[in-house]
């Protein structure tokens, strides 16, 4: 089974209360659009769980993006 699929399926079953999706550091725009787009995933799953997006840090180029 995938890692996708594995991920997926824990959430779909909602063991949890809270995940937390990480950024890499000096985090970039296409970095920002994929954990927004896991966070939307994740609550369409299971609403009930909380997601935070965490990052240590955004580039330049992002602070004029966004």
């Amino acid at each position: 089974m995938s890692l996708k699929r594995k991920f997926l399926k824990r959430v779909k079953k909602g063991n949890f209360d809270n995940i937390a999706i990480v950024g890499h550091s000096s985090i970039d725009p296409d970095s920002i659009a994929s954990a927004f787009g896991m966070d939307f995933l994740v609550k369409k799953l299971h609403s009930s769980i909380n997601v935070d997006i965490l990052v240590d840090g955004i580039s330049k180029h992002t602070t004029k993006v966004v």
